[in-house]
């Protein structure tokens, strides 16, 4: 297990072989990181920084966002441009459906975050994005990930009405992809004796494209919680 530091490290501390640090919105901008922990290739930011908070790092290659705000974009956009790989945390896009605004709030005890589009010539070096793109996330990300020149791998797709118009626009030659598709799909198509139509879709599309690997997950939707199965 592990847990916070209760202090910052030395400044003088030497860590030559680090390849990852977590940290907090507060030490991404308001305190001077050791040099240690501003040179390594994987940052993950563990919440979304204030406003007026920036991450000074050097050589990230890798990093994890919890979502797309203002705030969690302006944070790192110094680092953008020399991104390789993006990954956004499981975000609540939209109030899940059947549930008015107020009742998300209350359950939340906090206003629901404003995401926005990433500006896609930001992170022109991208080579892959992980993500929960369903229905709720494409409406925002599904043209940043259209967007992306350089994109190679790309996860987790989630079948569903706009996976149609995405798939349409995604690169012909990435070298991986992750989808998955729900149990009870498969469920209603064992009634009718065929594929599940988003199945069938997927399928014919990777078959005319140039997709190096597909990895299929089917799943269960267990309240809030998606379950390999």
């Amino acid at each position: 297990p592990w847990a916070p530091l209760a202090s910052m490290p030395a400044p003088d501390l030497q860590l030559p072989n680090l390849q990852r640090v977590w940290i907090s919105g507060g030490a991404a901008g308001r305190v001077t990181l050791p040099d240690a922990l501003r040179s390594v290739p994987e940052l993950l930011l563990q919440d979304t920084p204030a406003p007026g908070e920036y991450v000074q790092a050097q050589g990230v290659s890798l990093l994890r966002i919890q979502g797309t705000t203002p705030e969690d974009l302006a944070a790192i956009d110094f680092l953008a441009p020399g991104l390789l790989e993006l990954e956004i945390a499981p975000t609540p896009f939209e109030p899940p459906q059947g549930e008015g605004i107020e009742s998300w709030t209350d359950e939340l005890e906090e206003e629901p975050r404003l995401h926005i589009a990433p500006d896609p010539c930001r992170f022109s070096s991208l080579q892959r994005l992980q993500a929960q793109l369903d229905d709720s996330s494409l409406v925002i990300l599904a043209q940043f990930v259209k967007q992306l020149p350089l994109l190679r791998r790309l996860g987790t797709l989630h079948t569903g009405r706009l996976l149609t118009s995405l798939l349409s626009s995604l690169p012909a030659h990435l070298e991986e992809c992750v989808c998955t598709v729900p149990m009870e799909d498969f469920k209603i198509a064992d009634t009718d004796g065929a594929f599940p139509a988003a199945l069938q879709e997927l399928c014919q599309h990777v078959s005319q494209s140039s997709w190096g690997c597909l990895h299929l997950c089917i799943v269960e939707e267990d309240p809030g919680n998606w379950i390999a199965s």
